[in-house]
C-alpha cells in the first residue's frame, strides 16, 4: 500500500512557492495513480470498500474547500490578494509547504489563479482515480463489492449532508425556469426540493422534457459552483432519487449510467440545453433560459 499512501499524501500536499506550477508538478501523480490503483485492487473486497469510503472522505475535503471559497468576497481577490490568500485557509484542508512568507508582495493574482487551478486538477485526478476503481470492479464482475461501495440510499445520505444545497440567490430564477416543465401539482414540491435538498417527496417528480436537459442543467450549475456541498456522484444519486422524465410520451426512470454519462463525464452532450450559466456584470454567475418552452404543463 506504499504507492497508495504516497498518492494520497501527494494529492493533498500544496507547495506555495514563487513558481507554484513548477513546485506542484502533476507529472508524477499520473504514474503514481496507476501504482496506487494496483495497490487497491490487490486488496480483499472488504478492504477495497473501506478504502473507497476513505477516498470519499478525502474528496469531501476538496468539496469543503470550495464551499469556503464561495464565501470569500470577490473584491478581495482583485484588490487584497494577501487577504484573499489568508481567507482560503489552506491549512484547514491541505498539507501546506509554504516557501513564501505571508504577507508578501509575491502573493499575486497570477499565483492565486495557478493555485486554484492546481486544486481543481487535484480534485479531478482524485475523482478519476475513484471512478477507475469502480470501473475495474464492475468489469471484473464483482457486483456485490460494487453494491457495498455504493451502499446506503441517496436519500439517507442527503438527510445527513446539510452542506448539499443550491446557492440561495439562484433558487428563484432556477425554479421559474424549471417550473413549466412540471405539472402544476408538482411545482410546490419542486420548489421545496430546490430550497432544501433532502426534502421528502411522496413520489418522483416528472420532468416533461428530454432527460438529458434536466441532467445537463444540474451539471452546469455544479460546474459553476452554484450547487455546493456535494460531488458529482452524489448529485447523480440525488437526481436519480427525485426525478424521472418523458421519452417519446413514455415515462422513464433515470439510471446511474445515464446520469454518469452526462453529469460526471462528457460521454453524452445535451444538444438542446434549457439553461445557460453566465457571469453577470458584477462577476456573479446567473442562469438564463436558452430556448422558449413550447408547452406549459400547468394547463394539463
Amino acid at each position: 500500500m506504499q504507492d497508495f499512501k504516497k498518492f494520497i499524501l501527494q494529492i493533498q500536499t500544496l507547495v506555495i512557492a514563487d513558481n507554484i506550477v513548477e513546485a506542484n508538478k502533476e507529472n508524477s501523480l499520473a504514474e503514481l495513480r496507476e501504482f496506487a490503483l494496483i495497490d487497491i485492487l490487490n486488496l480483499p473486497k472488504e478492504q477495497v470498500v473501506q478504502q473507497v469510503k476513505y477516498l470519499e472522505s478525502v474528496y469531501e475535503i476538496f468539496v469543503d474547500f470550495w464551499v469556503n471559497y464561495d464565501t470569500i468576497p470577490d473584491y478581495t481577490r482583485q484588490d487584497h490578494q494577501v487577504t484573499f490568500f489568508q481567507c482560503l485557509e489552506l491549512e484547514e484542508y491541505f498539507i501546506v509547504i509554504q516557501n513564501i512568507k505571508v504577507p508578501s508582495s509575491k502573493i499575486t493574482e497570477q499565483l492565486l489563479h495557478d493555485l486554484l487551478e492546481i486544486i481543481k486538477e487535484r480534485q479531478k485526478i482524485l475523482r478519476r482515480f475513484m471512478r477507475a476503481i469502480e470501473n475495474v470492479i464492475e468489469k471484473a464482475g464483482k457486483a456485490e463489492a460494487r453494491i457495498e461501495i455504493k451502499q446506503g440510499s441517496p436519500k439517507h445520505r442527503f438527510k445527513n449532508n446539510p452542506s448539499f444545497k443550491f446557492k440561495t440567490e439562484i433558487i428563484t430564477d432556477l425554479f421559474n425556469l424549471l417550473k413549466d416543465y412540471f405539472a402544476v401539482e408538482e411545482q410546490a414540491e419542486l420548489l421545496k426540493l430546490l430550497q432544501i435538498t433532502d426534502t421528502e417527496v411522496g413520489k418522483l417528480l416528472l420532468f416533461n422534457g428530454n432527460g438529458n436537459q434536466l441532467a445537463d442543467a444540474f451539471k452546469q450549475l455544479f460546474e459553476s459552483n452554484l450547487i455546493q456541498g456535494c460531488n458529482k456522484a452524489e448529485l447523480n444519486l440525488w437526481v436519480l432519487n427525485h426525478f424521472f422524465y418523458k421519452d417519446k410520451d413514455k415515462q422513464r426512470n433515470y439510471t446511474e449510467k445515464y446520469l454518469n454519462d452526462i453529469i460526471s463525464s462528457d460521454t453524452k452532450v445535451c444538444q438542446s440545453p434549457i439553461l445557460d450559466v453566465k457571469k453577470r456584470e458584477g462577476g456573479e454567475y446567473g442562469i438564463f433560459p436558452t430556448q422558449r418552452i413550447k408547452k406549459n404543463y400547468n394547463k394539463y
